[in-house]
């Protein structure tokens, strides 16, 4: 895994430096593309910012709330130090994703851009900034999950079977 780039021997997470490629890389999209999706340019990075403010707030929101239902009863959960570590830690996809889309709507609505527009920049927007804050993921370590060479694999309350629909002598994998 390569979970940190060293610049002046100060370690910086690879997913925050992809994430930050990522929103690069959305902006430039976006300036790109602003005229056929019918958006100004100020637009474009006003929406940018929203959605990345959203996006950060809903992942550290949803991987609290997971944190709390799945450990909340465990002593030592409650303390100081053990939720600094958990705000340290990542976040989860689909709340950055919901954040993200609610905080660019909420711009849009504020803003008086058309939510056609905005939905439609969100469409380019969440697939490149997901192409590589995904990579980031993968340095990381967090995202690629333990192999496991069985039929059957019970994975939240969903049992997966070895069908004709999924792929042939693929290994299965699930969450750590």
């Amino acid at each position: 895994m390569f979970r940190y780039v060293y610049i002046d021997d100060y370690p910086f997470p690879m997913y925050s430096v992809m994430a930050l490629f990522g929103a690069v890389f959305v902006i430039v999209i976006g300036l790109a593309k602003h005229k056929a999706l019918g958006l100004r340019k100020r637009d474009v990075l006003i929406l940018v910012v929203y959605a990345t403010i959203g996006a950060i707030a809903g992942a550290k929101l949803f991987s609290v709330i997971g944190q709390i239902v799945k450990h909340g009863g465990e002593p030592g959960f409650w303390t100081a130090e053990h939720w600094l570590h958990i705000l340290g830690a990542g976040g989860v996809f689909y709340g950055g994703l919901l954040g993200a889309l609610g905080m660019a709507a909420l711009r849009a609505k504020t803003g008086r851009i058309e939510l056609t527009s905005m939905f439609n920049y969100a469409a380019y927007a969440a697939l490149a900034f997901q192409s590589l804050g995904r990579i980031g993921c993968y340095c990381a370590g967090c995202c690629y999950g333990v192999e496991l060479f069985k039929k059957r694999l019970a994975f939240r309350r969903a049992l997966w079977y070895n069908t004709p629909a999924g792929p042939k002598a693929a290994p299965c994998y699930a969450a750590r």
